[in-house]
């Protein structure tokens, strides 16, 4: 079966292309909830990016270690381009990626290689590489004022951030005695249960429930958005302060 995540990073790309392709200059100088970065920084990071991936789906790293993404590093070397020479460099660098990633076999996805010292395929890359594109999108497209750009592609989305949860929270040390029910507008719901202090998607009944749309739930479990802003936003079912304590534990930092 063709690895489905191969569209779909190509078609995050181009739509955040095309938003860049008439972009005032003043707006690169906006601020984003990514880091305070400007929207400039912010695609200065995903050139970085596809560089970085480029590289580990042509088989020249073994994966994908938190020195080689440092993120300020890579920003820093953009200082000095402007918008322009920015927009310009995503499309080509991420042009050049996206040709390796279309001539894979399905095959090739089953690869094994190491993401942040944790075992996974090349297929999870390619996932992580989507979500990247996606969320730095988000970023832009927030601090521009402007419409999401996730069209078709928002269930994929939301189906990643789902299933990461379980690693996070556990690493976390989040607690909860009951499953709780995640139920996100027009992509899908989920249920996340602990047992014996590890996370799972499960499919448990639970009485709590976090009842939201795509974009809260990316901004808050990404730590762009407060758990109780995320609230302010949300619907839930059962005791608020358990579904404020589980978006707390499943924030991830991201930059």
């Amino acid at each position: 079966m063709a690895e489905p995540f191969v569209p779909l990073t190509n078609a995050q790309r181009a739509a955040l292309l095309g938003l860049l392709s008439d972009l005032p200059a003043d707006d690169w100088a906006r601020p984003t909830a990514c880091r305070d970065w400007p929207v400039h920084d912010v695609i200065a990071h995903l050139v970085e990016g596809e560089l970085l991936f480029g590289r580990i789906y042509r088989g020249e790293l073994p994966g994908l270690t938190r020195a080689d993404a440092d993120p300020q590093a890579g920003v820093d070397r953009w200082t000095r381009a402007d918008g322009e020479t920015l927009r310009f460099s995503l499309w080509h660098h991420g042009s050049a990626t996206q040709r390796v990633i279309d001539s894979r076999s399905d095959e090739s996805w089953s690869r094994d290689l190491t993401i942040f010292e944790r075992s996974a395929q090349l297929r999870d890359l390619l996932r992580l590489h989507f979500f990247d594109l996606a969320l730095h999108s988000l970023d832009v497209t927030a601090a521009l004022g402007a419409p999401t750009l996730w069209g078709d592609r928002v269930p994929s989305i939301v189906e990643f951030s789902v299933h990461r949860a379980p690693d996070v929270l556990t690493a976390a040390g989040t607690a909860s005695p009951d499953p709780v029910r995640v139920d996100v507008e027009g992509a899908g719901a989920w249920t996340l249960e602990q047992r014996s202090g590890t996370w799972e998607v499960g499919d448990a009944a639970a009485k709590l429930a976090w009842i939201t749309d795509p974009e809260t739930l990316v901004l808050a479990t990404t730590g762009r958005l407060e758990p109780a802003a995320a609230l302010e936003r949300s619907k839930v079912d059962g005791d608020p302060a358990a579904i404020a304590d589980l978006i707390a534990g499943w924030q991830v930092k991201s930059g």
